[in-house]
């Protein structure tokens, strides 16, 4: 017993690896015969492949036609994406075409980076041969030719074959192989098909058939050659035909079929298990090519005995059905039993005794065991159990520890030990389907039985278990089980915790512009990409590939060219640096696409380097670089002066770089003779060239002549099926063209004179940015032939003046005055209008549209006066509904009879520098209050002072004694003021207020305590005047005429419930001589209770106990000032650069701090 416990225990230390999980994928139901032989062969194969490693089968069955249309397909997609989101599937096996193609198509793929093995897959699509598809498999073979041929081996007089098949997809398939193969016979053979008759004609036809003919059978009742037969229909077809049945699959094989090369379901699955076995075993699914599925030869014996034809007739890979077994093998059971029995009985009372002493013994160790069971149980974190299970399913608890109650409740618990198939009872419903496979799996092998679910305890709620229990076979079909259940409800926790964090991790890398990335680049030169972001398809046109790369190795297919460079940039490993690289990736579609590859490395400690980079998409901004590069080189010759074609040519050679895979012919166009000539054609011979001089328009001139006629672009994806090719196919065919589009080339005025036409190696359809680049490009030649057409110094001057309108930033418009049309509009009117040039030409009266409806009747009026030129600003309206300011400038050109010919302006974009005059006169609003402001305050201090001076003056009789009075006070609003001025008159800290104020000499005798209090800019200089007539008053009476006075200043906020928080400052004197209790009132106590009422908004309470003087004052600080003390009107005039840091608002009051010294 212990020792068959030693297995799950085992388990806590080292858990058996996770099973390999394979879903297979096919439409038709697994009772299918065809589908259930795959099935079968894909199982035993891959069991046996992966060595008896774990392996979960999962299998979906659709409801899917040959040719779904893309609304099943798309939600036949949806269900599976939803059904297996966030599930490991290590591999997809297909076992039928459409399978296949719902599985493969980019469109519809919702497993990207799983390797995709078919199997008897009649067609495979494109999308499964394409570099870096991942997808390999078997596909069906239909041996027509294999099976007649073995007809005519076993039956030398066949001349004639009967085919029955019935009308469908499937049948003519069948029908179109085996009539070719017999047709491509010497001599070759008739064939006749019977199809929709009921089964009376059909025996009567089948029993009349001649001795030269043999029947085919193909598809003839409604079932499909695949699924399963009616066993009372086709063994009385066979039985009824004087001929013999060949066949072209094996599943008719025991219905009275002969035999025949035929497609065999269990081959095929077991060739996909084989190939799959090798995927999950690491061997990578480039090196394993799509192979042909074998078509061996089977025969039926029972057949081959009714037809009278000898096993040597048949060929040597012959495999043979339905024997029947040798006199041995059939009486082999009775002769191993009379045999055991006279064996067994001699030594039989001997073997009594032998086995009465081992039980004896084996008792004892029981009892010993489950002692040691029990005591283990007790001790391990898990519910170990032992039961028995029997061939009917049903189970018998023998063992379980107490644990059990601990994990699922003593209720459930006693339930369990009392009926242990009421388990299943407990297990969750959306469980319990996968631990019922896995159980019948495990007994079936039987095997390891380990499976993850969900339990329902006595509250009600569930809880995650692991259970892993191994077998012994009983010998009478019983098995034993010893196990344990694993509370792993806090790792499945952890593990949504941590599919959580991915969750918000991959949300934040798919809002990035871009496709996020990381990889490992391993020691040995290999890659393995370990994460990327949901743009990583679109972007790369590609699903991400996660398996290992080998080494010097690049997966995705990038154009050659660029391929090199991009694996040196990565090649370093001893000390990697950034990487910033441009290169071209291949699409779906066979075209490149140019990404900007950006990644930093991160060494790791095992020679590894970790790189986290982004890719981005800049196909659009490196094609458009590339085509300025190439219209400069255009514009550069014609500016030059050189010859026509030249330039023609530079711009067809900047065409074929911007373009991939193509060659381009610009041909112009003489409307006299209505020719088209071939102008420039840099990839074509000197000889192809020539051919292509004065072909007549539109008959002659293919798609040119078309776009000539139509004025519009016309495309020819493949010119073997386009009308107007036809007559050109052979100079196409010699010169490798198989698809080519053309676009009319417009001179200014709008006349045709000329095309451009784009010519590709393969069927091609052009994408949007191939589009707008040769639209550009004709756009270029029309105006580049019209220049180049006019005098030599006439085309110089406008062809550099061109130069200089698209290297600036404004606008440069030109206008034919008697005609008013627009003649040339610089690219940049795209930019701040926001619309293209092209919606000017020829007619320019859009223009007024796009003024902005408050200044368009004013600019028109002054633009209708452009004879004289004008000068005006004006604002327009972009489609995004953004405003622009526009300084538009014109000046006449006229002719040498004086008259007025064009029109010629600049358009400049002043959105900036009106905004900048906005912020101007704002800022000179915000200067003129800040004076004012300013004024107010001088006023305002001088008063104060003028007070001060009245109020000393009244109480100084002498001149020496009003100057010491004045002069105090004086230095305290100066001290005030001082400290505005330092903070730019924000608040004042109250602590440096008062340490401002006192006298350097009696700084030691000063102990302040109290709160950070920012005192209001308005209120500084009234409490600075308190607290120096507090201290002028100490000097002279108080604590400060002795050396032993010290004085002691406490603040804090007084809150009231009743209305907002006062300031509090309490001032204590003491070690001074006893004060006066009741003195006179002087100027100094007037100014001083004057200040706090009516600057302030408080009180003050002046005592004179014997010990010393205790003043308390209440003061309301004005925090609704204005803001830094200046004005709030001067703020909101003030542009935002002009402002000062605010002032951080009043804190609330806190724990008083211990006195310290001033």
């Amino acid at each position: 017993m212990l020792m068959a416990l030693c297995f799950p225990l085992g388990g806590l230390a080292a858990p058996p690896r996770l099973p390999y999980r394979v879903l297979v994928v096919h439409t038709f139901s697994p009772a299918v015969l065809y589908t259930a032989a795959q099935l079968k062969g894909i199982r035993g194969a891959l069991e046996e492949s992966l060595g008896g490693a774990p392996l979960i089968l999962l299998e979906e069955s659709l409801s899917l036609s040959d040719n779904p249309n893309s609304d099943q397909a798309r939600i036949i997609r949806d269900l599976l994406e939803l059904r297996y989101a966030g599930e490991q599937i290590d591999l997809v096996i297909t076992t039928d075409t459409a399978a296949l193609g719902l599985i493969v198509a980019p469109e519809w793929r919702f497993l990207p980076g799983v390797p995709i093995v078919f199997s008897a897959a009649f067609a495979v699509p494109d999308a499964a041969r394409a570099p870096g598809a991942l997808v390999t498999g078997v596909t069906e073979q239909i041996d027509g030719e294999g099976t007649i041929a073995l007809a005519r081996r076993l039956f030398p007089a066949t001349r004639r074959l009967v085919l029955l098949g019935r009308s469908g997809q499937h049948s003519d398939r069948l029908e179109a192989s085996v009539r070719a193969a017999a047709g491509a016979c010497d001599p070759p053979l008739a064939c006749d098909t019977i199809s929709g008759l009921g089964e009376p004609e059909l025996h009567a036809r089948l029993a009349a058939l001649p001795q030269e003919a043999a029947v085919v059978y193909l598809s003839y009742f409604p079932e499909f050659a695949w699924r399963q037969v009616d066993s009372s229909v086709l063994p009385a077809l066979t039985q009824a035909s004087s001929r013999p049945v060949f066949a072209l699959f094996d599943v008719y094989l025991g219905s009275g079929v002969l035999g025949g090369r035929v497609a065999s379901g269990f081959e095929y699955g077991k060739r996909a298990g084989q190939m799959a076995g090798a995927i999950l075993a690491g061997t990578p699914i480039d090196s394993i090519p799509i192979e042909e599925g074998p078509n061996p030869a089977i025969f039926d014996a029972r057949a081959l005995d009714r037809w009278n034809i000898p096993r040597s007739a048949l060929p040597p890979d012959a495999i043979i059905r339905f024997q029947p077994p040798p006199f041995w093998e059939a009486h082999r059971t009775a002769f191993i039993v009379g045999a055991a029995l006279l064996g067994v009985g001699l030594p039989l009372t001997s073997a009594f005794a032998l086995l009465w002493r081992r039980a004896s013994r084996a008792n004892l160790m029981l009892r010993g065991s489950e002692e040691r069971f029990r005591a283990l149980s007790e001790n391990v974190p898990g519910a170990l159990f032992t039961w028995v299970s029997a061939p009917d399913d049903q189970r018998t608890g023998e063992q379980m520890s107490p644990y059990l109650d601990t994990l699922i409740g003593p209720r459930n618990a006693a339930l369990v030990r009392e009926r242990y198939n009421a388990i299943f009872e407990l297990i969750h419903p959306a469980d319990l389907p996968r631990v019922r496979e896995v159980g019948a799996a495990a007994r079936a092998a039987p095997r390891v039985f380990d499976c993850e679910y969900r339990i329902r305890t006595d509250a009600g709620d569930y809880r995650w278990v692991r259970g892993v229990s191994a077998p012994i076979p009983l010998g009478d079909g019983r098995i034993r089980w010893h196990g344990m259940l694993l509370d792993i409800s806090g790792a499945k926790q952890a593990e949504q915790s941590l599919r959580d964090s991915e969750a918000r991790l991959r949300a934040l890398t798919d809002s990035v512009p871009g496709a996020v990335y990381q990889s490992i680049r391993h020691a040995d030169g290999s890659r393995t990409l370990t994460f990327a972001s949901k743009a990583y398809e679109r972007v790369m046109g590609r699903a991400p590939v996660f398996a290992r790369q080998p080494p010097d190795e690049v997966r995705l297919p990038y154009h050659p060219g660029d391929a090199p460079r991009l694996r040196e940039a990565f090649a370093s490993t001893s000390a990697p640096g950034p990487v910033d690289v441009d290169v071209r990736v291949l699409n779906y579609d066979q075209s490149y696409r140019w990404i900007k590859i950006r990644a930093n490395p991160t060494p790791l400690p095992d020679g590894d380097v970790l790189w986290d980079g982004v890719i981005l998409d800049i196909d659009r901004a490196k094609r458009t670089d590339l085509m300025l590069e190439g219209f400069a080189e255009v514009l550069r010759r014609a500016a030059l002066d050189e010859p026509i074609d030249s330039a023609m040519g530079g711009l067809a050679l900047a065409l074929e770089r911007n373009i991939d895979d193509c060659r381009a012919i610009i041909s112009t166009f003489d409307a006299e003779s209505s020719t088209l000539s071939a102008l420039a054609a840099p990839g074509f011979s000197p000889g192809a060239l020539a051919a292509m001089q004065r072909m007549p328009v539109p008959d002659g001139a293919g798609c040119c002549g078309d776009a000539i006629a139509q004025r519009a672009l016309i495309v020819a994806h493949d010119v073997t099926t386009h009308p107007s090719e036809q007559a050109l196919i052979p100079f196409l065919r010699d010169q490798g063209i198989a698809a080519l589009w053309s676009q009319p080339v417009f001179a200014p005025g709008g006349a045709i004179i000329g095309t451009l036409a784009v010519c590709h190696p393969r069927p091609h359809t052009p994408t949007e940015t191939e589009r707008a680049v040769a639209a550009q490009a004709a756009h270029l030649a029309g105006i580049v032939f019209a220049r180049l057409r006019n005098e030599q110094n006439l085309r110089t001057s406008e062809e550099r003046f061109r130069l200089m309108a698209e290297s600036v930033e404004d606008v440069f418009w030109l206008h034919e005055a008697p005609t008013g049309r627009m003649l040339f509009i610089s690219p940049s009117f795209e930019a701040i209008w926001g619309r293209p040039p092209a919606t000017l030409f020829p007619d320019c009266s859009a223009f007024v549209d796009f003024i902005h409806p408050d200044d368009r009747d004013q600019t028109i009026r002054i633009i209708r006066g452009s004879f004289t030129g004008f000068d005006t600003e004006y604002r327009i309206l972009r489609p995004d509904g953004t405003i622009r300011w526009i300084h538009d400038r014109a000046r006449p050109i006229r002719g040498r009879d004086g008259r007025v010919e064009y029109v010629a302006g600049i358009a400049q974009d002043i959105t900036l520098r009106k905004r900048y005059e906005d912020e101007l006169r704002e800022f000179g609003l915000a200067q003129r209050l800040l004076l004012e402001e300013l004024d107010h305050r001088v006023k305002n201090s001088l008063a104060g002072l003028l007070s001060l001076i009245t109020l000393t003056a009244g109480s100084k009789p002498t001149v020496p004694e009003f100057a010491a009075a004045i002069s105090t006070r004086v230095r305290a609003m100066s001290a005030a003021h001082s400290l505005l001025s330092r903070g730019q008159w924000r608040p004042v800290d109250l602590r440096e207020l008062l340490l401002a104020l006192v006298p350097d000499d009696a700084a030691p005798r000063f102990a302040v305590r109290g709160p950070t209090v920012p005192v209001p800019a308005r209120q500084v200089t009234a409490l600075g005047m308190v607290f120096q007539e507090l201290i002028t008053n100490a000097q002279k009476h108080g604590a400060l005429t002795g050396p032993r006075g010290t004085i002691a200043v406490e603040w804090g906020y007084d809150p009231a419930p009743e209305r907002a928080p006062a300031l509090v400052i309490d001032w204590s004197e003491s070690g001074g001589p006893a004060p006066d209790p009741s003195p006179i009132p002087g100027v100094g106590e007037s100014l001083l209770r004057g200040l706090v009422t009516f600057e302030l908004a408080g009180q003050i309470t002046l005592s004179y106990p014997p010990l010393g003087a205790r003043h308390c004052l209440r003061a309301a600080l004005d925090h609704d000032a204005p803001q830094n003390g200046v004005h709030p009107a001067i703020l909101r005039a003030a542009p935002a650069r002009l402002h000062e840091p605010a002032a951080q608002p009043a804190p609330q009051p806190a724990p008083q701090p211990a006195p310290q010294p001033a």
